[in-house]
């Protein structure tokens, strides 16, 4: 640039994809002279690494050059979910002392190949979305919030990202109903209730506020409440061993206002992530939530509920078929809290997820170390999944098993992954469409 005659000092890198990596490293190891003032990344994000959470529970980055991200909610190799990832650490989350350092920015409609203008590469095209807006829009998109940025860093001129955060909010909604544990690291303390912290995290919200009062359904006393404490533990942990339990009981409660406080665990698992690469491709949601919770008779038995515990008693199965229940109920939530371009390209395009039956093991170490099943149709119209369900009976052999429901469940954030990216590459794909090749005719 100096030998083409430029005399400025006003220097951004600019990288996509992989090349994003490769520029973090380059201003974060190298770059100790300010030569560039600023990066930034498309289709890429700030790595991981360069991350952690504070005493106060911020996000600090240990990263000197300003960044803004920018990517594609129909990118299918950096994923959306993982930008609302970047969202919440560099936006939502930030320390105080670096807050606008990092902003990001969400593009509807634009995919992963469209933060180029050359022939698309087969694994690009293997692995894309068909984008919902021209190539010549999503550049103009694309320009723009990078001048806008640029702007930001070398003028002040603000530099407004509010309506990215209206795009990223129902998937930082979601990572959050999760507990994921991209956002805090679990608590995973030997107590059986996580002492609060302000660096990891509890236990998952949906499990609290929404699995576990429908597991068990309206108690039948309208004077009798629920509250639920869950608590991210190991599930296979046994020094020492975390087992759900019943607080308190309102057997004997009468008609008084009375609230059956109980303990649940859960474990969420991943695919195995990229520690090295953080690219993106990914699924950032919980493969599946180990949850241990107690039987539908236990708390049905704590409300008061005696009949009504010895008829699930005498047919254990109606307890197990309520993890399908479960899952309906987290469709339904998932559909219902996506964007409405998300909604509307799944009506579309999307590849359905059924809940078959579920599987019973009486094992509880079976039970841990095997997982959800997904089996998608030959003609990929759809993806059956089936659940692993482990019922104790109320008068179990062994006092610590008795009246004990463990089962295997899809994530909240998982389903909107699913209908976001996943759930379309079927009929959505970049290959299937070919899409990629009208730009270059």
């Amino acid at each position: 640039m100096q030998a083409a005659g430029f005399t400025g000092d006003n220097l951004f890198m600019a990288a996509h994809s992989l090349g994003g990596v490769m520029a973090q490293y380059y201003n974060n190891e190298k770059n100790t002279d300010y030569t560039f003032k600023g990066q930034v990344l498309m289709g890429s994000v700030l790595q991981r690494k360069y991350r952690s959470i504070q005493d106060d529970g911020t996000t600090l980055f240990d990263f000197t050059t300003p960044t803004l991200t920018l990517g594609g909610t129909k990118d299918g190799l950096m994923r959306i979910t993982r930008v609302a990832e970047s969202q919440w650490h560099q936006v939502n989350n930030i320390n105080d002392e670096q807050a606008n350092k990092y902003p990001v920015v969400a593009l509807n409609g634009v995919s992963h190949a469209q933060f180029g203008d050359y022939p698309v590469p087969s694994f690009v095209v293997n692995n894309d979305l068909t984008p919902d807006i021209e190539y010549d829009l999503a550049h103009k998109k694309i320009g723009e919030n990078m001048a806008a940025f640029c702007d930001f860093v070398v003028n002040g001129v603000a530099f407004d990202t509010s309506e990215s955060a209206e795009i990223l909010a129902p998937l930082v909604s979601g990572m959050e109903m999760e507990g994921s544990y991209n956002l805090k690291e679990p608590c995973y303390t030997e107590e059986d209730v996580n002492p609060p912290s302000n660096t990891c995290s509890h236990g998952s919200p949906w499990m609290a506020e929404h699995a576990v009062k429908t597991f068990i359904g309206e108690f039948e006393k309208e004077n009798i409440h629920l509250s639920v404490d869950d608590n991210f533990h190991r599930s296979s942990s046994l020094f020492p061993f975390h087992h759900p339990s019943i607080e308190t009981s309102c057997a004997t409660t009468g008609s008084s206002e009375c609230t059956v406080e109980v303990i649940t665990n859960t474990m969420l698992t991943y695919k195995l992530l990229e520690e090295h690469v953080d690219t993106g491709k990914t699924p950032i949601a919980a493969k599946e939530m180990r949850a241990k919770m107690k039987s539908i008779q236990a708390y049905r038995t704590a409300a008061g509920e005696e009949l009504m515990a010895k008829k699930l008693t005498k047919d254990l199965i109606s307890s197990v078929m309520n993890a399908r229940e479960l899952t309906k109920l987290l469709g339904e939530w998932a559909y219902a809290n996506v964007s409405e371009e998300a909604r509307a390209n799944f009506d579309l395009f999307g590849e359905s997820m059924v809940m078959e039956e579920d599987r019973v093991t009486g094992n509880g170490g079976l039970w841990v170390y095997k997982p959800l099943k997904f089996e998608e149709a030959d003609d990929r119209s759809e993806m059956d999944v089936s659940s692993l369900a482990c019922p104790t009976k109320m008068n179990a052999l062994i006092p610590i098993f008795r009246g004990m429901h463990y089962c295997k469940l899809i994530s909240p954030y998982h389903a909107m992954e699913w209908i976001y990216i996943d759930g379309l590459k079927a009929k959505n794909g970049l290959s299937v469409t070919e899409a990629h090749l009208a730009f270059y005719q």
